[in-house]
Formats: C-alpha cells, structure tokens, sequence
C-alpha cells in the first residue's frame, strides 16, 4: 500500500471515531489502526531484502552528485544512517545524517542512477513514496522518476551503486527495504493482550491520552514509540496452563504463541519494529520446559535448535519477521535449570550458538520463499554481572551475537551517573553510565538497555535516592537522563532503550481484588508505581473510576525522544501547519514569534532544542546563532501572567516565565505550558504571531507537534537577513537606524549589496557598510541601514559669500540715483587725471574714454538695480518641500548576492515596519 497523508488521516479519523464511539466507562476496545508508515523525523537503516546490506555513503563522501551504494552493516557509522521527513503532501525526503544530503535521482546514459544532493524544497526528484510490501519490508518510489530504489542489475556485492528501476509484478528482493531504527524506543509489552482481554471482562475505562481512549499501540506510537518486545512463553514444549488453579513454572505472567503473533501483527501494521524474547517462563529463562525435563546436554541442544527455528518461521509466514531476538530473558540469573553462564559459562554458550543458529537458519529457508536477512541477535542480562568481563567470556566462547542486550533499574542496580553516585551510593554499586561506556570502548558492539523502569507512586518498595520522592516528573526526568547517557556512548554504539510492561495498571478482578501477582492464570504481572499510565492509586489501593485512571503519564515522551538533548525540533501548529519560528529569523533578544509553512527543510530560526531544567520544566531555546550573548529562547514576556500577552524571545535565564511544561493533547500533538503563567503557547490566527492564552483542550492553535529536524534549510542566495528592531519609529525630518544580520547557510561565499523598496514619499535609506563579503565559514555579518524622512518646514536660504550683491530692500528713486553717478564720473575723473599727470604714455583721450564707458556701464547698472520707481525686487523663495506622510509603511531591505555560480543576483529580504511620526 502508498501511505499518502490521506490514508493516514483517514486512519486517525477512523482510529478517533472508534475511539470516541467506545465510551470510556465500557471497557470496548478500539479498533486496531492501521499506519504502515516510519516516524516523522525518526533516524533509520535502510536495509535490502536480497543480501541485507544497508544503504551507504561512497566512502563518506560530501559531495553533492555522488552516487550512494550498498555496504555490509556498520553500527558505528553515520553515513549508513538516513532520517525520514515527511512532507506536506504525505511524500518523504530522506537524508543522511552524516553530511545532510538527501537521496535524489539522475539519470545518466540510461540508467536512473540514486544519488545525494542539496535538500531542496519542491524537487521531486527527492521525494519518495513507501508502499509495504511484507515482513515489514517497503518499496521506496521516486516521485520525479517513477521507479523504485534498487541496487544495479540486481546485485548482491557489498559497494554496489542504487539505482531506481521499474516493478514488473511483484517487487524483486534487491527492490524491497527494510527501515530499522537507528535508535530503538521499545515498550516490553508482552502482556498486552492478555491486560485487554481482562480490561474488557472487567469493563473499565481503556488506555487514553488526553481523555481519548485510544489503542495502545498506536497512542505508543503517537509519542514516538517505534518497537514492541513479545515474550511468549509457548505451551509445549512449556508446561500446558489450566483456566483455573495456580500457576505452572510462573505462565501467569507470559502470554501464548498466539497472542504475541497478534501483537507483532498489530506492531507491523503501524510500522513498528519487533524484539522478541524467546524462553521466558515469566520471571526469567531458568525453567526447563516440561518437555525437555529428561534431555541429555546434547539431546538439549538439538530441542532448543528445533524450538527456535520452529518459532522464527512462524512469524516469518505470519509476515512478521523479528527485528531483534534474544535467546533468553536476564539470562545472568538463571538459563534452562542449572545452564545459566555462572553454572556453566561453556554450556551456555552452546545452548546460546545453537538458538541463534536456528534464528539465521529460520530466516534463509527457502521453504518459506525467498530467504530474508536474519535478525539481529542479543544476549541479555542485568547489571549483577559486569558488561565487559560478561561479553568479553561470550566473545571467547565464539557466540555470534550483534548486540549486547541489558536490564537497568535504578532501584536494583545503582546510580545513572558520576554526578548521582557522589550524591548518594548507599550499597557501593557501579555508576551505569561508566559501565556502558566502557563496554562500548572494549567490546565495540551496539547497546540496548531492552529494560528499564522508574517508580512514580509513594510506598512501592526500596526508593532509590536519585528521584526520590517518586513524582510523575521524576519519572519523566530518569528517562531523559537515560537517554541522554545513551546519546553519548561512544563511537554511536547505544541502540535505544525499552520500558518494562507500560500498560500494566491494576486491573480489577471480577472475583475480587485485582488481576496482577494473585498467582492466578489471568495474572498481567502489575508492578505499581512503575507503569507510564496512571494507576490511580492515591491510598493503597487503585481507584479504576479515577479521572485519570489507565491516563498516559509524561514519561511516554521521554521515552518517545520528545527531549532527547542531541536533537533540533520544528514545533508544527495543529490548525495551519506552520512551524513556529522567530519572526523574520531575528536572533535578537526580544524578538516576536510567527509562523511559517512547513517545507520539510526548517532554518535554524526554526528550530528548537528542549533542556530539562530538572525542576519539572523545560526551557525551549532557539537553535539560531544568537545576535550577541546567550542563545535566546521561548519566553513570557515581562513574566504576564494576562492570557494574550505576547510570547517571546529573551536572553537566557533561571526566571519562571522561560519555562514550560509539555503534556499531551492527544493524537501526536502536545500543548506548552508556561510555568509563571500555566497558560498555553497558542496562535494568534488573525496577526500571525505567537501568543500565550487560557488553556482550551478544543482549541487546536494551542495544539503543537515536536518533530525532530534534520534537514536544515538552505537558500539559493547562501544567507539569511532579520532585521532588529523589525519596527522603528521616525518622525518627519529625522532618521531611525536598523541593525541587518546576514546569517550565511551552507559555506556561502561571495558578495552582498542593499537596497530599499517600499519606501513612503520623500523618505531615503542609506547602508553602512553599503556592501559585504562572506568568507564561506559561516560567518555572521551586519549592516546598518539609516532611514531618513522630510519634515514639515520651509527650506532655509542659504547664506551668501562676500562677493555676493544682496538686491536691494528698497528699489532707487531717480534722484538718488542721478547724484550716485555724479559722484562716481567726479572719482573717475580724478582718476584718470591722476594716470595722466603720472604716465606720459596713457593719452588723455584714452583717459576721457574711460570715463565714459565707466558712466556709461554704471547706468546701465542702476537699470538694471532697479533704478527708478518701478523696479522688480529679487525672485520669490522655492515651496517648501513635501514631507514624508504620517503613518506606517512596510519596508523591505532587499540583499542581493554578488557571488558566482547559482547565488549571483538571487535576494533575500527582511521587513522593517516603518512608522513616521510628526
């Protein structure tokens, strides 16, 4: 099937209906969904049916236009890891995580080779669609080329190159792909069938999430779960249950064959991965099956061969195929009656090579069809026995398994941490943190912690000192701790983690009391106070009409790695579907929140980091390069607590308003609760900016998705502008200055120059610098633009120089004017007079001469003064000058790349609201 954003709207539509349609109080069971779809944002391997090679960088190349192979399995490697993000129009971009490119296709001569490129918005060349085919494997389809992923003329060899081909019929092996997480997030829900069909008899409320009743698996799924562990405890060759008497060999607390087939069916029908843990007799693997009571070692040996194989293919023909298998639960404690390791480490290990023999022989049997890549194999055991000197013996006792596999409870094993063993240690116990790291460092092979819990009710035996006392938010924090101890294992070898029976809650006996450890065959094995849904158990006893009964606890999302401190996340608002952002990518303090559309490729003004601040609240702090001092993050501002006050960003600090609280809202989408306000993050539709307002569980504004990112967004200009302030007042015939903060993307190198379009009338903005440079190492640049504006006041004339004649004030009358020539011709006649009596060579005449044209050039000029009663007077003054309009008026400073290549005279523009002001 194509899974199209309508089949999985439809599904959830479907899944809500049935869900609202059962009624809490009747204890019906929704429908089971179906969403056969990987996690938005989830970080998987792809790997083929035909040979089980994993898709891989060439050589770990960055290089866009490389083409991308096939290679033999790494558990170290980012380049063998791709992250799934969905688009908007239900079609997936796939990119590495190593160097950010996405999966792309080009063809050249004649083939449609796969490769990687720059992630680009509205390319279909990099959007796929994943179509299930079986066994949880998917046909990957280009949507530019039409064909499907697939490796070269069908080859088997490590190093071969992808290319896209056709599907004739039924999909070849070398076109079908399994996508496993790259970071297991399971649930040991082994018990759930049996938990629901007790739910059911006793008609109580059923599982919710933010008061919805809702399937287990898919509400699971909804906060990031991507694995399910079975148990089954299969009857034979164990012991046959009676309906009613007690227990045989501890089978109240293990479902059957059949049950746990149902459950991987469920778990695969949403995408899930499956884990499952053969020889469990419900406490741990220490009874010997009924069956085999009289079996000599050898004799042994071939009866766990035949069991396990007989096993792996009923799954295989149920088109469930494990993802995982371990050949025993804590097996430290006790393995088949006396062949546990520290009876018989030799023995066991025998016992241990034969099951996993029979799981690799299982999956190649072409009885079946075709045969598929094995599952990965695991030994498990807790911490009483050391991880490296365990795995170290089992290394030298030849077992092939892939991955270490352990249990991990505060409460039996110690500390998580350095920091917490310093705090309080009281039986001495190893730091859990430095044991796995070490492991990783000596045995070189994945980790998975396949158990963990952490108590959250009063009163449930032994409190471990670390999160005590037991609260709902210290069971939430143990979680974000582990994760954050797995994130950083060396050389990536953590694998995930697993929570132990999440759905366990009391559930009551119709005979009286309550279905958990009253040695009955309906037993689920309740361990209060560890569960991650409410068990409603304020005073000893559980409380099944409680509002909150069987309610998804916040736990969940930790476990889900809605937190998980190695991650970047895109907050999708449920109404529009735009992710929050600060507005116009401002990094500066202060600065408003809006939304954007959700392109599948977020800029880092769009993405947020979420840090436990370990008090119960969190601080959501944007992944943007800060404009100065601290990174800023979401805030309330001025610490209102008024519903509508703006939410912002501010500079980093322990105050209350910079923290929030994430809970459930159902269906994937969570609201943000201020922690000095309790009001919700919510949208303000009709502004388009982000506000804080009273919480309301129907309105879907305050309703937002937490979606990891990894594909940050690039633009064809290599930069980003924001402009700070974003709105600056100016009155007429003054100016206001703007700070531009150029963010390059991607080593852009090259030019900018600036420019102003949308300026009001008589208004004029200038640069400083008026041009830059990037230097291609991503670094932050700014210019400032001055805005200047007309005033309302007549322009002043200008002053005049000496030499200048000022016109007259008055105008001559001709009397005045005749007696002024008068005295000049009589001093231009002495002068001349003068020049003769002194110089023989100056004539007379040429003397008279002078005079004369002297008198007659002065009454030219008195004419042309004014002279007489009816001169003109000087020319009028210019009108003033027309001053910049009153009012607001969005500018746009425009950034235009001077680069070469593709970035030449692309733009990029940040708005500055301007408001003149008289």
């Amino acid at each position: 099937m194509r899974i199209t954003k309508r089949a999985v709207r439809f599904a959830i539509w479907m899944l809500l209906a049935g869900s609202l349609g059962a009624g809490a109080a009747t204890g019906q069971q929704p429908p089971p969904p179906v969403d056969i779809s990987p996690i938005n944002g989830e970080t998987y391997y792809f790997i083929n049916q035909a040979d089980g090679f994993q898709i891989d960088l060439s050589s770990g190349s960055i290089a866009a236009g490389d083409r991308v192979l096939q290679n033999s399995a790494s558990f170290t490697s980012l380049t063998q890891r791709w992250a799934t993000t969905r688009l908007t129009d239900g079609n997936w971009k796939i990119s590495n995580l190593l160097n950010g490119l996405c999966l792309d296709s080009a063809a050249a001569s004649g083939v449609a080779w796969t490769v990687q490129n720059p992630c680009a918005s509205s390319t279909p060349s990099q959007e796929w669609s994943l179509h299930s085919t079986s066994n949880g494997y998917y046909t990957v389809q280009n949507q530019a080329s039409g064909l499907v992923l697939d490796v070269y003329e069908g080859s088997t060899a490590a190093g071969t190159q992808l290319d896209q081909t056709n599907v004739s019929g039924a999909a070849t092996q070398s076109q079908q792909w399994l996508l496993r997480p790259a970071f297991f997030r399971g649930v040991d829900n082994a018990l759930l069938e049996k938990q629901e069909a007790a739910r059911i008899t006793a008609s109580v409320t059923w599982w919710t999430d933010a008061s919805i009743a809702t399937d287990v698996l898919q509400l699971m799924k909804n906060h990031g779960v991507n694995m399910v562990r079975l148990r089954p405890t299969s009857m034979p060759p164990y012991a046959t249950q009676s309906a009613s008497g007690p227990c045989v060999q501890n089978l109240c607390y293990a479902e059957t064959d059949a049950q746990d087939l149902d459950l991987a069916k469920r778990a695969k029908n949403l995408g899930m991965s499956v884990e499952l843990t053969l020889f469990f007799d419900g406490g741990s693997s220490q009874s010997m099956p009924a069956a085999w009571t009289n079996d000599n070692f050898s004799q042994l040996q071939t009866d766990l061969y035949n069991y396990v194989f007989q096993e792996i293919e009923s799954y295989r023909s149920a088109g469930v195929m494990p993802d995982l298998v371990s050949i025993g639960n804590e097996v430290d404690t006790g393995f088949l009656n006396g062949n546990d390791p520290g009876a018989n480490f030799s023995n066991f290990a025998q016992l241990q090579i034969s099951g996993m023999n029979a799981v690799r022989a299982a999956a190649a049997d072409t009885s079946l069809g075709a045969p598929l890549p094995p599952p990965l194999l695991c030994v498990h055991i807790t911490p009483a026995w050391d991880l490296t000197s365990f795995f170290t013996e089992a290394n030298s006792n030849s077992i092939p398994y892939d991955a270490i596999c352990q249990s991990y409870y505060p409460l039996y094993h110690g500390p998580l941490t350095a920091a917490q063993a310093a705090a309080a240690n009281p039986s001495n116990q190893p730091v859990e943190q430095s044991v796995l790291n070490k492991a990783a460092g000596t045995i070189a092979k994945p980790i998975f912690i396949i158990e963990a819990g952490e108590h959250y009710e009063n009163g449930f035996g032994s409190n471990d000192p670390w999160y005590n006392p037991p609260s709902i938010p210290g069971q939430r924090q143990f979680l974000i701790d582990l994760d954050a101890v797995l994130r950083a294992v060396p050389s990536n070898l953590a694998m995930g983690m697993e929570y132990w029976d999440p759905a366990g809650v009391n559930i009551p006996n119709p005979s009286g009391g309550f279905i958990n450890g009253d040695n009955l065959p309906n037993a689920v094995y309740a361990w209060n106070g560890l569960t991650i849904f409410n068990n409603a158990d304020t005073s000893g006893t559980t409380n099944v009409n409680d509002p909150n009964y069987s309610a998804v606890l916040p736990a969940e999302d930790a476990l889900g790695g809605k937190f998980d401190p190695s991650l970047t996340y895109k907050l999708v608002n449920r109404s529009t579907g735009n992710v929050l952002e600060s507005a116009q990518g401002s990094a500066a303090s202060g600065a408003s929140l809006d939304t954007a559309a959700d392109t599948g490729g977020e800029a880092l003004f769009q993405q947020w980091t979420i840090s436990s601040n370990g008090d119960g609240y969190f601080r959501i702090t944007n992944a943007a390069p800060p404009q100065s001092g601290a990174p800023t993050s979401l805030d309330d501002s001025g610490a209102s607590k008024n519903a509508g006050s703006a939410v912002v960003q501010s500079a980093a600090s322990a105050a209350q308003e910079q923290e929030w609280d994430v809970v459930t809202a159902g269906g994937g989408y969570f609201n943000i609760v201020s922690h000095a306000s309790a009001l919700n993050l919510d949208l303000n539709t009709s502004t388009g900016l982000a506000i804080q307002q009273t919480p309301s569980s129907t309105s879907l504004t305050q309703q937002w998705q937490i979606v990891p990112v990894h594909i940050s967004a690039g633009s064809s200009t290599g930069f980003l502008a924001s402009a700070d302030p974003a709105t600056v007042a100016v009155p007429q015939g003054s100016e206001g200055t703007v700070a531009i903060t150029l963010t390059p993307l991607g080593g852009y190198a090259g030019g900018a120059t600036f420019a102003c379009s949308g300026l009001p009338t008589n208004a004029t903005c200038s640069f400083s610098p008026a041009s830059i440079t990037f230097d291609g190492k991503d670094t932050i640049q700014m210019t400032t633009v001055t805005i200047t504006t007309q005033g309302t006041s007549a322009v002043v004339a200008p002053q005049q120089t000496p030499w200048q004649m000022p016109a007259p004030a008055q105008p001559l009358t001709p009397l005045t004017t005749l007696f002024a020539l008068v005295l000049l011709a009589l001093a231009l006649i002495m002068v001349a007079n003068l020049a003769a009596r002194t110089n023989r060579h100056f004539p007379r005449a040429r003397a008279h001469a002078l005079v004369f044209t002297a008198l007659l050039g002065c009454a030219l000029l008195a004419a042309s003064c004014g002279g007489g009663g009816s001169g003109g007077g000087p020319p009028p003054p210019p009108p003033p000058p027309t001053p910049t309009p009153v009012g607001e008026a969005m500018i746009a400073v425009t950034v235009t790349a001077t680069g070469s290549g593709g970035s030449a005279n692309a733009t990029q523009s940040a708005a500055v609201l301007l408001n003149v002001t008289q």
